[in-house]
């Protein structure tokens, strides 16, 4: 594949995206038990690499998001199609989110504020 396929390829990719990517590993996805980084993700879905398991393309999984904030919360649970495997792009494993808006993600960071603020004064109380 020359480059200039190789960069039609990738933006005939973003155009199918249905939210742009951030590239900051923000979010984790919990799969069966493992925590993946996102290398990439957006309200519309995201990208882990690393990934071993058995998952392919068209499989539906429920899977749990984390914020990456150095501190245990509940997970928003989350509907979701895998995309694409990638085994010689590091096993990378990209997924879509049924569901996830903006409102979803900003109740869910509230929620993550408020457990986390509780937890705080019962520590000091």
């Amino acid at each position: 594949m020359t480059t200039g396929s190789a960069k039609q390829a990738e933006r005939s990719w973003q155009s199918r995206r249905r939210g742009l990517r951030t590239h900051v590993p923000s979010i984790e996805i919990e799969i069966a038990g493992e925590r993946h980084a996102c290398t990439d993700w957006s309200l519309g879905g995201c990208r882990i690499v690393h990934y071993e398991g058995d998952l392919r393309p068209g499989d539906r999984i429920s899977v749990s998001m984390y914020l990456r904030i150095g501190r245990a919360h509940d997970g928003l649970s989350v509907e979701a199609e895998i995309l694409r495997y990638e085994p010689d792009e590091e096993n990378g494993l990209a997924m879509r989110f049924d569901g996830v808006d903006g409102n979803t993600m900003t109740e869910f960071c509230r929620a993550v504020e408020v457990e986390l603020r509780e937890e705080e004064v019962s520590k000091q109380g």
